[in-house]
Protein backbone atom coordinates (compact mmCIF):
# COMPACT_ATOMS: atom_id res chain seq x y z
CA UNK A 1 0.00 0.00 0.00
CA UNK A 2 2.62 2.71 0.62
CA UNK A 3 3.86 1.73 -2.97
CA UNK A 4 0.49 3.45 -4.47
CA UNK A 5 1.14 6.44 -1.98
CA UNK A 6 4.90 6.88 -2.31
CA UNK A 7 4.37 9.40 -5.04
CA UNK A 8 1.57 12.16 -3.07
CA UNK A 9 2.14 14.81 -1.47
CA UNK A 10 0.01 17.06 -0.15
CA UNK A 11 -1.35 19.80 -2.50
CA UNK A 12 -0.06 23.53 -1.48
CA UNK A 13 -3.03 25.91 -1.28
CA UNK A 14 -3.74 28.60 -3.81
CA UNK A 15 -3.06 31.96 -2.57
CA UNK A 16 -1.37 33.40 0.19
CA UNK A 17 -1.33 31.82 3.55
CA UNK A 18 -3.31 33.02 6.27
CA UNK A 19 -1.98 34.15 9.76
CA UNK A 20 -4.16 34.49 13.04
CA UNK A 21 -3.99 37.89 13.98
CA UNK A 22 -2.24 38.37 17.78
CA UNK A 23 -5.01 40.90 19.10
CA UNK A 24 -7.90 38.19 18.03
CA UNK A 25 -5.27 35.28 19.76
CA UNK A 26 -5.27 37.68 22.68
CA UNK A 27 -8.97 37.92 22.83
CA UNK A 28 -9.50 34.51 22.65
CA UNK A 29 -7.19 33.80 25.58
CA UNK A 30 -9.25 36.73 27.42
CA UNK A 31 -12.52 35.45 26.56
CA UNK A 32 -11.79 31.34 27.62
CA UNK A 33 -10.22 32.84 30.70
CA UNK A 34 -13.28 34.85 31.79
CA UNK A 35 -15.87 31.62 31.13
CA UNK A 36 -13.58 29.33 33.03
CA UNK A 37 -13.82 31.98 36.29
CA UNK A 38 -17.41 32.16 35.94
CA UNK A 39 -17.69 28.56 35.46
CA UNK A 40 -15.59 28.27 38.86
CA UNK A 41 -17.98 30.75 40.45
CA UNK A 42 -21.42 28.99 39.61
CA UNK A 43 -19.57 25.51 40.99
CA UNK A 44 -18.22 27.18 44.37
CA UNK A 45 -21.92 28.74 44.70
CA UNK A 46 -23.92 25.82 44.07
CA UNK A 47 -21.41 23.69 46.98
CA UNK A 48 -22.04 26.48 49.45
CA UNK A 49 -26.13 25.78 49.36
CA UNK A 50 -25.93 21.96 50.37
CA UNK A 51 -26.70 21.48 54.20
CA UNK A 52 -26.20 18.40 55.95
CA UNK A 53 -29.32 16.12 55.96
CA UNK A 54 -30.34 14.53 58.73
CA UNK A 55 -28.42 11.29 58.19
CA UNK A 56 -25.26 12.99 58.32
CA UNK A 57 -23.23 14.65 60.46
CA UNK A 58 -20.40 16.49 59.81
CA UNK A 59 -16.82 15.52 60.30
CA UNK A 60 -14.74 17.26 62.26
CA UNK A 61 -10.83 15.93 62.48
CA UNK A 62 -7.85 18.24 64.47
CA UNK A 63 -4.45 17.89 63.36
CA UNK A 64 -2.27 18.64 66.07
CA UNK A 65 1.61 19.60 64.47
CA UNK A 66 4.77 19.73 66.18
CA UNK A 67 7.40 21.94 64.89
CA UNK A 68 10.94 21.33 65.34
CA UNK A 69 13.59 23.89 66.16
CA UNK A 70 17.55 23.10 65.97
CA UNK A 71 19.25 24.76 68.71
CA UNK A 72 20.53 28.50 67.76
CA UNK A 73 24.16 28.14 66.55
CA UNK A 74 26.58 30.66 67.37
CA UNK A 75 26.88 33.44 64.47
CA UNK A 76 29.80 32.72 62.05
CA UNK A 77 33.23 34.22 63.05
CA UNK A 78 35.04 36.55 60.49
CA UNK A 79 38.61 35.96 59.14
CA UNK A 80 40.50 39.04 58.23
CA UNK A 81 44.03 38.11 56.41
CA UNK A 82 45.88 41.16 55.55
CA UNK A 83 48.44 40.95 52.41
CA UNK A 84 51.95 42.83 52.10
CA UNK A 85 53.31 43.85 49.03
CA UNK A 86 56.54 44.75 48.68
CA UNK A 87 58.27 45.96 45.43
CA UNK A 88 61.34 44.24 44.55
CA UNK A 89 63.61 46.21 41.79
CA UNK A 90 63.57 45.23 38.01
CA UNK A 91 65.34 42.56 37.32
CA UNK A 92 67.21 44.38 34.81
CA UNK A 93 68.48 47.29 36.98
CA UNK A 94 72.15 47.31 38.11
CA UNK A 95 72.70 46.69 41.37
CA UNK A 96 76.37 48.06 41.86
CA UNK A 97 75.77 51.14 40.82
CA UNK A 98 78.65 53.07 42.55
CA UNK A 99 78.05 56.06 44.50
CA UNK A 100 79.56 59.45 43.81
CA UNK A 101 80.83 61.48 47.07
CA UNK A 102 78.03 63.82 47.74
CA UNK A 103 81.03 66.66 47.97
CA UNK A 104 82.25 66.60 44.30
CA UNK A 105 80.24 67.80 41.17
CA UNK A 106 80.04 65.77 38.31
CA UNK A 107 82.85 67.41 35.51
CA UNK A 108 79.88 68.71 32.97
CA UNK A 109 83.09 69.58 30.11
CA UNK A 110 83.51 65.80 29.49
CA UNK A 111 81.69 64.66 25.91
CA UNK A 112 81.85 61.07 24.51
CA UNK A 113 80.23 60.98 21.17
CA UNK A 114 79.64 57.52 21.57
CA UNK A 115 80.33 54.46 23.74
CA UNK A 116 83.12 53.26 22.29
CA UNK A 117 84.93 56.16 23.69
CA UNK A 118 83.40 55.47 26.87
CA UNK A 119 85.60 54.32 29.33
CA UNK A 120 83.33 51.85 30.32
CA UNK A 121 80.00 51.64 32.14
CA UNK A 122 78.65 55.29 32.90
CA UNK A 123 75.41 56.43 35.44
CA UNK A 124 74.04 59.24 36.29
CA UNK A 125 76.29 61.83 37.93
CA UNK A 126 79.68 60.30 36.10
CA UNK A 127 81.49 62.70 33.73
CA UNK A 128 80.13 62.56 30.01
CA UNK A 129 77.59 60.75 31.28
CA UNK A 130 73.87 61.55 29.21
CA UNK A 131 70.57 60.06 28.36
CA UNK A 132 71.74 59.34 24.32
CA UNK A 133 74.10 56.66 25.51
CA UNK A 134 71.67 54.83 27.55
CA UNK A 135 70.30 53.00 24.67
CA UNK A 136 67.65 50.77 27.19
CA UNK A 137 66.96 53.46 29.68
CA UNK A 138 67.85 51.25 32.64
CA UNK A 139 69.96 53.92 34.11
CA UNK A 140 73.18 53.04 33.13
CA UNK A 141 74.98 54.06 30.04
CA UNK A 142 77.89 52.11 27.90
CA UNK A 143 76.94 48.69 29.70
CA UNK A 144 77.88 47.04 26.85
CA UNK A 145 81.79 48.04 26.82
Amino acid sequence: MSSQNAGWQRPEPEGPRRRWNPWLIALLAVAGAVVALAALGALIEAGEGTDPGPDETPTVTVTETETATEPAQEPPTETVTSTATETAPPPDAPEDIPEEPPGDAPDTDVYYENCDEAPGPLTPGDPGYRDELDRDDDGVACEAN
